[in-house]
């Protein structure tokens, strides 16, 4: 599906292969995408811009890719295998609608990403997301996402709490978040 919109620039990090290419319409690629699907057509347009497809083969680790990285990553097409030790494995298929959400708010650190089919991540730097719906789309802001649901705004200032319980924010590692 996505292979006739490619342009190819191979790249590669040492641990993962992986083909990166820019899409050649990456706003139609990442418009439904969450948080991005709630930014005005120019703020994804140029979200877009800054967007590239990373091409990853089947049975291969992608857990340090997105772990490891100043990007959020998208599963665009493909299915993925979550381990995660005792739990039962989890599939994510880039039909289901869980697949909108980023990648980097599902993975802890003892969770495996085990590609099951060949995939495409939609690959978007974290930094200009962020600057985008803090732009545009502030009120993502309050939606709660991480366990800090329980912080009373008397306690903080309301603009700590309100960036804790962001969908950004719940994109980081917890390792990386203070």
């Amino acid at each position: 599906m996505l292979n006739a919109t490619l342009s190819p620039a191979p790249s590669a990090t040492p641990d993962v292969t992986f083909e990166s290419t820019q899409f050649a319409d990456g706003e139609s690629a990442i418009r439904g995408l969450c948080p991005i699907n709630r930014l005005p057509r120019h703020a994804i347009a140029e979200l877009a811009a800054h967007t590239d497809s990373l091409k990853i083969t089947a049975r291969q680790s992608i857990s340090k890719i997105v772990r490891d990285s100043t990007f959020v990553h998208f599963l665009v097409e493909g299915t993925l295998t979550y381990l995660n030790g005792s739990k039962p494995k989890i599939k994510l298929s880039s039909s289901d609608e869980d697949a909108k959400i980023a990648l980097d708010r599902r993975i802890d650190g003892a969770a495996e990403l085990i590609a099951e089919t060949d995939c495409f991540l939609a690959r978007t730097p974290w930094s200009t997301l962020e600057n985008l719906v803090m732009e545009y789309a502030p009120g993502e802001l309050s939606l709660s996402t991480l366990e800090v649901k329980d912080l009373s705004s008397s306690t903080s200032s309301d603009w700590m709490v309100r960036l804790l319980q962001s969908d950004l924010i719940a994109m980081l590692p917890a390792s990386n978040i203070q």
